[in-house]
């Protein structure tokens, strides 16, 4: 499949410019998660609702890396709220928890070759561990990536 100057394309080119697409660092975001060990994880989010669709606000993965790192992935879509979840993490002995965050102020928000880095990760630091639970606030219309040691 194309990467470049298609729909949903994860760089755009003309001449001599690059830009690198939400797209493309959504697809960065979760690389850790190559060869991991799929890791249960039970979330309650508030129910999202859209039209004639109703669904979870929040999503998650958690994989455990070769390097012993545990990775969680949440998405909040809801467009317009943030959103706190908790998870209890048996198991996870983690002492310390990192993250980015791709989210943006507008839903049609994108990069453009004025504007490059309209859209791009920023630290996050939303989250806590405590006793065993990681407690997350999600900002709206997020993917957060987090790396727990």
């Amino acid at each position: 499949a194309q990467m470049v100057n298609v729909l949903q394309a994860m760089i755009l080119t003309d001449g001599s410019k690059m830009v690198l697409t939400p797209t493309y660092h959504v697809f960065a975001m979760y690389k850790p998660y190559m060869d991991g060990i799929v890791l249960p994880i039970d979330i309650k989010s508030p129910w999202y609702n859209k039209d004639q669709w109703t669904m979870p606000s929040v999503s998650a993965s958690a994989v455990r890396g070769k390097d012993g790192v545990v990775r969680i992935a949440l998405s909040n879509l809801d467009p317009n709220k943030p959103t706190s979840v908790s998870a209890a993490l048996p198991g996870v002995t983690a002492q310390t928890v990192t993250g980015q965050v791709l989210t943006a102020p507008k839903m049609t928000a994108l990069n453009t070759f004025e504007a490059p880095n309209a859209v791009a990760p920023t630290a996050f630091n939303g989250a806590r561990l405590s006793g065993g639970t990681l407690s997350v606030t999600l900002p709206p219309m997020s993917v957060v990536m987090l790396e727990l040691k």
